[in-house]
């Protein structure tokens, strides 16, 4: 039997992880309560949806205008929140 190293994670990776995963449920419920408070204010024809949230905490967003997709993106993404409120923004009354 022959043996390899194994590169392991490292603790603050490991840290780094738990911080993005919160990051990314919190995300998630943001969005979903914005997809209830928002949906009276949307401009005719647009949708604004909130997938189920994953086992992972994660949640995938999508703003649709007439059933074409204007902007998708999932709740662990960098800049999901900004790039959320931004497109949000731009389909209201």
């Amino acid at each position: 039997m022959h043996t390899q190293k194994v590169n392991t994670a490292a603790p603050e990776s490991a840290e780094q992880l738990q911080k993005g995963t919160e990051a990314s449920q919190e995300n998630a419920r943001i969005a979903r309560g914005l997809a209830a408070s928002a949906f009276s204010r949307l401009q005719d024809g647009v949708s604004f949806t909130v997938s189920r949230i994953t086992v992972h905490g994660d949640a995938q967003a999508e703003i649709r205008r007439h059933g074409e997709l204007v902007w998708r993106a999932w709740s662990f993404e960098p800049e999901f929140m900004p790039d959320l409120m931004q497109n949000l923004r731009s389909v209201m009354r």
